[in-house]
């Protein structure tokens, strides 16, 4: 029954999520897995560098795409099928814990509760993490009562998975192996053969049997020996820096990409390193260079760093959701259902009695259950330290949600059980701490303002743009012009929609704006040489590409734009020895074979022109292809075959 009102559910959300905005449009930390997804399913199994994210899920993810094709519907599917498990995994740890009827209460909270199907919605390794957490809190207790190895066993791979997978959960493993040791007893002594150290060694071999897949690819790809990933280092350094408010994840100062998309926070971490040691750096380097900068800032400041960690504790237990990605206050209004069960059933209400739970846990349960009971405290306390240590947000939050539900089941039962007994006096105190509870954990303590509408409708706008729904992305970017008309990249968007649509002069105003409110990035300028060269202003084209290639000196596509304009001025010696540069860099850059293709066509050096734009097909994708195909000035250089099938 569990498992069916939790599938149940989840498919009215998934069915309601195909017509969002949202849908088949990845941004963020799901094109980054979207993406990494797209590369392994085409044979990428490898890179030059060592991993800055936890490898499994996209892994996953790839070997998924590899048999159905790159895809939205079916990776959700299966993600809301691991939720509706772990609905019944909640089930069987409340049942241990408590009681028959606790469990049900358990589950049915835990099948319902929004945040967790939200998220399991999402492309990211966040859906594992929120399965494997109440995963390894049941074997724990399996294997507390179970004094046989297969529970030991067990415990290890499901540990191991998990890590690979978020690292963060480790740290529960911990807890669970001091567990081991204190209570040997259980398992015949300390030091007997299969007793609390033997088996807290076999775990810990398991969990590093299973590192070394991505420990093996580290090191061969930079020589980095880092585990699993390094993307602890940046991280821990944002989530504690000087101007930290516990919850912001953004970097201290932007970077710029050009051409496949980047994590902001991994170039950061990267570009920022390089620069302050002078030189290119491993992965492992760059992990060190961050946690070092992040020792000499607690240090430095402890008695800030002190109060930084108690404000994100308060922010840990506070009932208002702390968008990452996305507000899911916005997000949930594209799917009614889901958003009006948020609003009665939500971390709000979860957070006091969770707390209220853990409390009465402790002061009732007989002797013989409290271990039980520890176990499932030292998974909120692990969880909430993990977190803490970086910065707080919804998202992070979420998998201590399984254990806080058991928790609140437990608290709403007895509180039940009371009143039904006539002990209002019990059942009175209880509900006067689940008052003060409340009131404590949903105080705005402090001035925060995690929600940022104009954000919600950029981002809003950007997925509409990304799937080609220009008359809906253009709605939403005039909508946001009018909540902040000083956000750079909003303008720059909506020129970009104006380009696609034609209004190049409508285009060159946005991008213009989108330059002078934001100084240090170049972006904007690339797309104001390309609309000047549309207009035929090459000289204007010109003067806006070096203003690009100023701000960015490996900014690679004002380049290529720079060569177009010298080109247009008849400067052609110079924009081929732009391109040759171009070229000398990277080989494979296929907007300098289409635009040198272009010139010595127009030159009518054909063999050579033709040479550059079979290459250039080979190389882009199908949208890129398509555009290289329309180029007048290479009509007479196409391949014939392509000819025909344009007549």
């Amino acid at each position: 029954m569990v498992f069916g009102v939790a599938f149940a559910i989840r498919a009215v959300f998934l069915f309601q999520s195909l017509e969002t905005p949202y849908f088949g449009a990845p941004f963020l930390d799901e094109k980054y897995f979207y993406e990494w997804a797209k590369r392994i399913s085409h044979g990428q199994l490898s890179y030059e560098q060592a991993f800055f994210r936890a490898p499994l899920y996209a892994y996953t993810l790839g070997g998924l795409f590899a048999i159905a094709g790159p895809n939205f519907f079916l990776p959700k599917l299966l993600q809301h099928l691991l939720g509706s498990v772990a609905a019944v995994l909640i089930f069987k740890i409340a049942e241990r814990c408590f009681d028959r009827r606790t469990a049900w209460v358990a589950g049915l909270l835990a099948a319902l509760y929004p945040p967790l199907i939200f998220f399991e919605g999402e492309m990211l390794d966040i859906s594992l993490q929120c399965f494997f957490y109440p995963a390894l809190i049941l074997i724990g207790l399996r294997s507390l009562s179970d004094p046989r190895w297969r529970w030991t066993m067990l415990f290890g791979l499901v540990a191991g998975t998990a890590a690979i997978a978020r690292p963060n959960i480790l740290l529960l493993v911990a807890c669970w192996l001091v567990l081991q040791v204190v209570l040997g007893a259980r398992w015949g002594g300390w030091r007997a053969p299969h007793g609390g150290f033997a088996r807290a060694g076999a775990i810990v071999a398991l969990v590093v049997l299973w590192m070394m897949p991505p420990l093996i690819h580290n090191v061969r790809a930079d020589g980095s020996w880092v585990p699993i990933s390094t993307y602890a280092g940046v991280n821990l350094y944002i989530g504690n820096r000087e101007m930290a408010d516990g919850y912001t994840a953004s970097t201290p100062r932007p970077y710029e990409f050009f051409g496949d998309y980047q994590d902001s926070v991994e170039l950061f971490a990267r570009r920022e390193a390089e620069i302050a040691v002078g030189q290119p750096l491993t992965g492992s380097e760059i992990q060190r260079f961050w946690l070092w900068r992040t020792w000499e800032t607690i240090t430095g400041r402890l008695s800030h760093c002190i109060g930084l960690l108690l404000k994100k504790i308060v922010l840990f237990w506070n009932g208002y959701e702390i968008r990452n990605n996305k507000d899911v206050y916005f997000a949930l209004k594209f799917t009614p259902a889901l958003d009006w069960l948020h609003r009665v059933w939500n971390f709000r209400v979860l957070a006091p009695l969770g707390l209220l739970g853990i409390a009465l846990a402790a002061l009732r349960r007989p002797a013989a259950q409290r271990v039980e009971n520890l176990w499932l405290a030292l998974g909120v306390a692990a969880h909430m330290v993990s977190v803490v240590l970086f910065f707080v947000c919804d998202r992070y939050r979420l998998p201590v949600t399984p254990l806080l539900i058991v928790f609140a089941a437990g608290a709403l039962t007895t509180i039940w059980q009371w009143a039904n007994e006539g002990d209002f006096r019990q059942a009175g105190f209880a509900a006067v701490g689940l008052a003060c509870l409340a009131f404590l954990t949903n105080l705005p303590w402090f001035d925060m303002s995690p929600a940022v509408a104009h954000k919600d409708v950029w981002n809003v706008a950007n997925c509409y743009k990304e799937k080609g729904q220009l008359d809906e992305a253009l709605r939403w970017y005039e909508r946001f012009v009018q909540l902040n008309a000083d956000f750079a990249d909003g303008w720059n968007n909506l020129g970009e929609v104006y380009v696609r649509k034609n209004r190049i002069e409508d285009a060159l105003a946005c991008f213009e704006r989108a330059a002078r409110l934001d100084q240090r990035v170049s972006l904007p300028w690339n797309n104001v040489g390309f609309c000047r060269l549309k207009l035929g202003d090459p000289e204007g084209a010109l003067s806006a590409y070096e203003e690009a290639i100023k701000r960015a000196p490996n900014n690679r596509i004002a380049r290529n734009g720079r060569a177009e304009a010298l080109a247009a001025l008849g400067r052609e010696k110079e924009a081929l020895a732009e391109l040759d540069s171009l070229l000398v860099d990277d080989p494979d850059f296929v907007l300098a074979l289409w635009t040198k293709a272009a010139i010595l066509a127009r030159r009518g050096d054909i063999a050579e022109a033709s040479d550059l734009l079979n290459r250039a097909l080979e190389l882009a994708p199908p949208d890129t292809a398509a555009e290289i195909r329309a180029d007048p000035a290479l009509t007479q250089v196409l391949p014939a075959e392509t000819k025909e099938k344009q007549r």
